[in-house]
């Protein structure tokens, strides 16, 4: 594509003086490909005219960019070991626990009281045998919440290995931004 503006005689002038040749030309990481290109003669045409304060504040921006995604690495770097240690919390967790309930069932399961259901003290037993295991089936519950919402944070940090590149891209233009002018 081609500059859709008439280039006025001062700013014709400037461009001729500062070009350099393609072999000279600054290059940019083009995320899509993986490779470095070199600009074209347009892209150095604007660069060439854009103002220093311009490339200044563009280049800061980077900059800052650059030192956000720093902080967003370590805050990634240690909600990858939070969640680990969920997930390593409720494995355990759960078999621990899966070991109980087992052994509460067994229990169960032997404790037959045919003929003695209408006993009063028959239901106080039962309350008694079942009081502690409420609480084991509702905590199996927050575990199994615990996996998932482990598992859909993970998913949404799961695109940080594109997001490098996106940050390759970005960093790659302060070099051809500041070779002109």
């Amino acid at each position: 594509m081609a500059i859709t503006r008439r280039l006025l005689p001062e700013e014709a002038r400037k461009i001729n003086n500062e070009r350099k040749t393609a072999a000279q030309r600054p290059k940019y990481y083009d995320p899509n490909t993986g490779e470095y290109i070199t600009i074209s003669e347009d892209m150095e045409a604007f660069l060439i005219l854009l103002p220093t304060v311009a490339k200044t504040k563009v280049v800061a921006w980077i900059k800052v960019m650059m030192e956000l995604d720093s902080v967003n690495l370590l805050r990634n770097e240690l909600l990858t070991k939070t969640l680990d240690t969920i997930d390593q919390n409720a494995l355990l967790s759960d078999q621990e626990f899966g070991q109980v309930i087992s052994g509460f069932s067994n229990m169960r399961a032997v404790l037959q009281a045919d003929g003695f259901e209408t006993v009063p003290d028959m239901a106080s037993l039962y309350n008694a045998l079942n009081a502690g295991v409420e609480e084991l089936y509702d905590f199996g519950e927050y575990l199994r919440y615990s996996k998932a919402s482990s598992a859909i944070v993970r998913s949404l940090y799961a695109g940080d290995a594109s997001k490098a590149q996106s940050r390759t891209a970005a960093a790659s233009w302060i070099l051809p931004i500041m070779s002109y002018g």
